[in-house]
């Protein structure tokens, strides 16, 4: 006829540790000598899987930038590689090379903006319909089903814009560079 054990949810698990220590402090707490753990102290093992997962997305993460960054890359290239005409012409009617060098950054600027805009937009909607929704994953060996409900924070969200843009003003340096090497003149006979 008594309790054992009282288990709270906490909204924010991020904040479980701060809940904990504000229960130990409350006087009813004290009062009957009750124990307060917080989930990270109890679940040792799940924790140390949650951060062995963590590292796994970080890298996971940073082979996929470091993907968007050699494609962002090549198609600047290609892109100076397209122009090549236009950029002997601008160059041989007096535009200076800081201007091509500016010009291929602007324009880089511009497209990975937008383009990590719409991206962003489009993962957080697939993301907030699968966390409305939710994921049902079903165990038939354990007979246990399981939904999780997925949700990107708004930080992370202009963290990956940010990162975008800047990777893609970063990776147009090199080609808009080799754009203001050329020759005006190697650069109009070119095909």
């Amino acid at each position: 006829g008594e309790a054992l054990e009282i288990v709270l949810k906490v909204q924010d698990l991020n904040r479980a540790d701060q809940v904990a220590d504000r229960l130990r402090d409350a006087p009813e707490v004290k009062d009957f000598n009750l124990e307060v753990h917080s989930w990270t102290q109890l679940g040792g093992f799940l924790v140390g899987i949650m951060e062995f997962q963590d590292i796994i997305f970080g890298v996971l993460v940073g082979i996929f930038f470091l993907m968007v960054l050699i494609g962002i890359i090549n198609t600047n290239l290609m892109t100076v590689f397209e122009r090549v005409r236009e950029i002997g012409t601008l160059m041989a009617i007096g535009l200076a090379r800081r201007h091509i060098i500016r010009m291929f950054t602007l324009e880089s600027l511009f497209l990975t903006t937008i383009g990590g805009t719409i991206g962003a937009l489009v993962g957080m909607t697939v993301v907030s319909i699968a966390g409305a929704y939710g994921l049902v994953f079903r165990f038939p060996v354990l007979n246990a089903v399981m939904t999780l409900r997925p949700y990107v924070s708004p930080t992370m969200v202009i963290v990956a814009v940010l990162f975008a843009v800047v990777s893609g003003i970063a990776a147009a340096l090199y080609p808009a560079s080799r754009a203001a090497k050329m020759n005006p003149a190697d650069a109009l006979r070119s095909l």
